[in-house]
């Protein structure tokens, strides 16, 4: 599963895709669907990578759906789903995702990916033009890490934060 997904970040997105699906025809037969959502992500991502959206936007569905009460996957699909929408410019559905991708985090705890969906919101927010949002969107959750953390979601949330402090009305 993960050596498909690692083929497919690669650009083997088709070899990574047969090797996801390999396992999860093992895994289907095992009858087990602990961590189902997170493994349909991944071929949701790949399927994305070779050029096919549709299969893609029905893989990421079917992931939100397969365990329903399994919610540790819920926000790191639904941003995944949100950046392949605004990808296909389905901004409003884009938007959605990634609104519900910080809520399910938050709830969860899991702040990196809370980081990661406000980053892409904010991304979405500011190029409609509404700095002011994509700021307080963005801010609440970037200042809750402290100087200690350098992971890359970081590092581009505060790149984003540079990039909008000079697109607002100063005080």
């Amino acid at each position: 599963m993960l050596l498909g997904a690692a083929k497919s970040e690669l650009g083997q997105a088709a070899f990574g895709i047969e090797l996801i699906n390999q396992a999860l025809a093992g895994f289907a037969k095992t009858g087990a669907k602990v961590a189902i959502t997170y493994f349909l992500t991944l071929l949701g991502r790949a399927q994305a990578q070779a050029g096919d959206p549709e299969a893609a936007l029905r893989t990421l569905q079917n992931a939100l759906t397969a365990n329903p009460q399994e919610l540790i996957w819920r926000g790191y699909t639904l941003s995944c789903r949100g950046e392949l929408l605004l990808q296909l410019r389905q901004l409003a559905m884009a938007e959605a995702d990634f609104r519900n991708a910080i809520e399910s985090s938050l709830s969860l705890g899991h702040k990196a990916w809370q980081l990661r969906a406000a980053t892409r919101l904010a991304r979405l927010l500011m190029q409609r033009g509404d700095h002011l949002t994509a700021r307080a969107t963005l801010t609440s959750i970037y200042s809750s890490f402290g100087d200690s953390f350098r992971i890359p979601d970081l590092r581009e949330a505060a790149s984003l934060l540079a990039k909008m402090a000079n697109h607002l009305p100063a005080p």
